[in-house]
């Protein structure tokens, strides 16, 4: 195991990126005098000491030859993705896509490894944030989401919304499983409720949300975390999951299903908490009664033909 001093220690090196991208590239082990030649390295000596650098950790020497570990894997995922070589900039886009609340055609903006979209016409779902240089105060923000830069390349601005959804889908269903969604390690889910809430305006006044109770998600092993509303994380609940599939909706993808649209919020009570939540798609619902754990206490469908 190396230290996070020595990782980045080895790491700083032109050479062993080289290496390491070569072997990445590769679709089998490599022998050494491959590895050297893939290269076009010029000094044998010299590349040996910076191959024998990564060989450990990052580096595996198998009797078939040289492969990246997963250590090295990670490495080359992040570079050769862009996630910590480009910060790509989306100007707001007008897109196809309808606003759950008022259903004006959106529009969809990325900066800073974050999906934004934002509404021309109403007050979207939080209170409006200020960018650095302005460019998004002046929309109603319908959320945030994060997204690496290769969700972005080749892809519009309705396709790169699209990318988002999906990430966000699959980000919220290891959390909701206390799993980190980018180590692996324990998240931990912490609640809270705005004390006077009253968001029949749009948007609460006090706490700038349209819903009372917001779910903070913080991973125990790294620095992911992540807040959203306590529908979100219910929106990926095995019950509203299939609520979702009876109604033709792809809880993965959810076009046109935005939970925090489609649902009815009533807290019981801030500590400890316990609240309702009802979903609604053509017509019928599915009721959720949750703790403060977000444990499902009980489950209602309102079904077209009666009440189960």
């Amino acid at each position: 195991m190396l230290s996070p001093e020595e990782a980045f220690s080895v790491l700083g090196s032109k050479a062993r990126l080289e290496i390491l991208r070569t072997l990445g590239e590769a679709d089998k082990p490599l022998a050494y005098s491959e590895l050297f030649e893939r290269t076009e390295y010029d000094d044998p000596g010299n590349f040996s000491y910076h191959l024998n650098k990564l060989v450990g950790h990052f580096v595996a020497k198998t009797d078939a030859g040289y492969v990246l570990r997963r250590p090295g894997e990670r490495v080359m995922e992040a570079v050769l993705s862009g996630a910590v070589t480009t910060d790509p900039v989306r100007e707001l886009t007008r897109t196809d896509k309808l606003c759950p609340f008022c259903s004006a055609t959106i529009e969809v903006g990325y900066e800073h490894e974050r999906v934004t979209m934002h509404c021309p016409e109403c007050s979207g779902l939080f209170e409006r944030e200020e960018s650095e240089d302005r460019r998004f105060s002046e929309q109603g923000n319908l959320g945030i989401r994060p997204l690496p830069p290769a969700g972005v390349r080749g892809r519009t601005a309705g396709q790169m919304h699209e990318v988002s959804e999906i990430w966000a889908a699959t980000t919220m269903q290891a959390i909701s499983r206390g799993v980190c969604p980018r180590c692996s390690g324990r998240v931990e889910r912490v609640v809270q409720v705005c004390e006077s809430h009253d968001a029949s305006d749009g948007l609460c006044d006090q706490c700038g949300l349209r819903l009372a109770a917001t779910a903070a998600a913080v991973c125990t092993d790294c620095i992911f975390e992540m807040e959203a509303p306590v529908a979100g994380h219910l929106s990926v609940h095995p019950e509203t999951m299939a609520f979702m599939i009876d109604h033709g909706i792809d809880p993965v993808a959810p076009e046109g299903f935005l939970p925090f649209a489609a649902v009815d919020e009533e807290v019981y009570s801030r500590e400890p908490f316990e609240a309702r939540y009802t979903f609604t798609a053509d017509g019928e619902t599915l009721t959720l009664v949750v703790d403060e754990a977000l444990d499902v206490m009980e489950v209602t469908k309102d079904q077209a033909n009666g009440t189960s």
